[in-house]
């Protein structure tokens, strides 16, 4: 959280001149020029930082430079703009979050509105970065680098360490709602890339895992009882049947493991 009130023509101008370089960049095809302009963009709100909450003011902005880079991904794959924006908004985040919220924990029975306000702005950064780095790919029909796949999939969990770090304790039944939601946008990413790039069973393979491994966890988290060792026998028989479509080894392999890890719970 960040004072904004007494800078918003600092941040004004930050926003404009960060545009126009991107822009630049873009239309000559200078990642470097985007990259330092995104840079300068995340650096702002820490320099002109005052101390004070204002997580809507902070984060607005830090929408608009993510909105920006997604921009970008429209036109150029540029990488590295991607994991620069990734990093920027989850470490600006990260900063508020143990300077505003980490304290509010102990008593987040009547600090519920710093809780949602938190768990609002994570949802919308996790659906950003769930999109950012694949939003290319699936435009151009063409299949994921590593680094498309990475994104999404840290993303996911940098959103489920914090959502549990905030609801574990008197919110269970809303985290396993929340869990169970990531686990579906995954599978739906999933199908989106099954539609727009048939080839690329790794960007698949990894979606699909991952959406079946957040629904999964969202089970033990709603049930009290055996729902581990069910959510075990459903993800293997999952897993296997990727695998085994797939012929992923991988697939087969994280399969019998689930496996096994159900069969020991039984």
């Amino acid at each position: 959280g960040y004072h904004l009130v007494d800078t918003t023509l600092a941040f004004a101008w930050a926003i404009v001149i960060t545009a126009i370089a991107m822009a630049y960049a873009v239309t000559l095809d200078e990642i470097l020029i985007a990259f330092l302009s995104l840079l300068g963009g995340f650096l702002t709100p820490i320099i002109v930082s005052t101390g004070k909450n204002l997580p809507h003011h902070l984060f607005g902005y830090v929408l608009i430079l993510s909105c920006g880079a997604m921009l970008c991904a429209l036109k150029r794959r540029w990488r590295a703009v991607n994991v620069m924006a990734f990093i920027g908004t989850f470490l600006l985040y990260t900063l508020w979050f143990e300077k505003f919220v980490r304290e509010a924990l102990p008593y987040v029975k009547s600090q519920e509105n710093v809780i949602r306000v938190a768990e609002c702005w994570l949802g919308v950064f996790f659906v950003v970065y769930m999109t950012l780095p694949l939003l290319y790919g699936f435009v151009k029909k063409v299949q994921a680098h590593k680094e498309d796949i990475f994104l999404p999939t840290t993303a996911g969990i940098i959103t489920f360490y914090y959502l549990w770090t905030m609801l574990e304790a008197y919110f269970r039944t809303e985290l396993a709602v929340c869990t169970a939601v990531m686990g579906a946008i995954y599978l739906v990413a999933a199908g989106v890339a099954l539609v727009r790039c048939r080839g690329d069973r790794d960007l698949r393979m990894a979606l699909a895992v991952a959406g079946v491994a957040f629904i999964t966890a969202a089970l033990p988290l709603y049930f009290e009882t055996y729902a581990l060792v069910i959510g075990w026998t459903v993800e293997a028989v999952i897993l296997l049947a990727v695998g085994i479509i797939y012929s992923s080894m991988l697939g087969q392999f994280l399969g019998f493991i689930v496996t096994a890890l159900s069969i020991v719970g039984l």
